[in-house]
């Protein structure tokens, strides 16, 4: 499955490039006057190996100084990786080519070939594994030991995010020459994850080959703003819509609170179910959907790891009084703007659990669609 990012840009005093993030919607940017899903300020670097060293002292610099403070949920846990720790984790580094990934440079960055292959003719259903009174898709996953861990399903993370201790557990292999480092998108996080890859992560009965994940660049498990404040159970790493998309269907059932995953399958909605079918507005970053706000056209992410029922940091009210997604009409949902100042740069609205939790949400990979879908008949 490719992976998609930013466009590239000339980087000086530093070998290779940065890639800066360009506007993944063509048109987008005109047609709702926000700013690109994927935010100006995110970046893929490419760093020469040579450089690895000298970029780790300044990335600990950066870190660890006056103009950068770590995430309240970071302090006093570990820290920032030394730059004699970055070069270590560096040097059992694999040229992609040697998982018979191939790396392309597109208009949106790096696209990487081969990546997030799952099975073919299978399907699968997990269990959620939290508190029973909450519906957020915590789910078990393995690697090839097996060793099992709390992976968060995030559709508001284009990537995979996962702590260090759990990178060495799952032996993930970094990737290198170039290396590839980049900040979460999807939230406000100054930390920095490198890029690599597990060679087989089983999902439920499903094996998935050379899954991409980013390892956070801080000492022990995963921590900050990536945990979305859950604490039981505390996840070990997060699933983002890239690896999502390495199935043909994904389905989230938030009432049964229970998730499938599928490959070779055609999706049919039961049409007496159906609240909403809408394309996928994007195919390299989060979930994402046309809709229309009191009036107005917004592109809306669908964030299954939110706890509330709307965030927009620019609307000025508490209170939404009018949301159509496609069909479905959802009146007086209440505006969680605080909520928006952690969520990183991109601006456009999101619809979290509150709403989603009523619905089974189905993504179409295949077809590039979305299903939301009543969990009875009438209800």
């Amino acid at each position: 499955m490719a992976a998609n990012a930013g466009t590239a840009h000339q980087s000086p005093g530093m070998p290779g490039i940065t890639l800066g993030s360009a506007n993944p919607l063509p048109g987008l940017l005109e047609r709702f006057q926000r700013r690109p899903l994927a935010r100006d300020a995110r970046s893929w670097h490419y760093v020469g190996m040579n450089r690895v060293l000298m970029w780790g002292a300044c990335a600990t610099l950066v870190l660890t100084g006056c103009a950068t403070s770590p995430p309240p949920s970071d302090r006093g846990k570990g820290g920032a990786l030394t730059p004699k720790e970055v070069h270590g984790f560096y040097q059992k580094a694999r040229d992609a080519r040697h998982f018979w990934l191939h790396v392309a440079n597109t208009d949106h960055g790096p696209r990487f070939d081969g990546a997030h292959q799952a099975k073919q003719d299978r399907h699968t259903e997990l269990d959620f594994i939290g508190p029973g009174d909450t519906f957020l898709p915590l789910i078990h996953i393995e690697d090839n030991l097996p060793n099992r861990y709390n992976a968060l399903i995030d559709t508001s993370s284009a990537e995979n995010w996962v702590g260090l201790t759990e990178s060495r557990s799952m032996w993930l292999v970094p990737i290198k020459e170039p290396a590839y480092r980049t900040q979460p998108t999807h939230l406000a996080d100054p930390v920095n994850g490198f890029l690599c890859l597990g060679e087989k992560i089983r999902v439920g009965s499903i094996v998935v080959n050379n899954a991409l994940f980013f390892t956070r660049g801080w000492h022990d498990s995963l921590r900050g703003p990536l945990l979305r404040g859950i604490q039981k159970p505390v996840p070990q790493c997060v699933l983002g819509m890239r690896f999502l998309r390495g199935f043909d269907t994904v389905q989230i059932h938030f009432p049964h609170r229970k998730i499938s995953f599928a490959t070779n399958e055609f999706y049919k909605p039961t049409i007496s179910r159906l609240a909403a079918a809408l394309p996928m507005i994007d195919d390299h970053g989060p979930l994402a959907v046309d809709g229309e706000m009191n009036g107005r056209d917004i592109v809306l992410i669908l964030d299954s790891a939110a706890r509330f029922a709307i965030s927009d940091a620019l609307y000025p009210l508490t209170q939404i009084t009018s949301l159509r997604i496609g069909d479905l009409h959802l009146t007086d949902l209440t505006n969680n703007r605080a909520m928006a100042k952690t969520l990183g740069g991109e601006s456009f609205p999101r619809l979290g659990l509150h709403v989603l939790s009523r619905f089974i949400l189905t993504l179409d990979n295949r077809a590039g669609k979305i299903f939301l879908e009543l969990p009875e008949e009438g209800a």
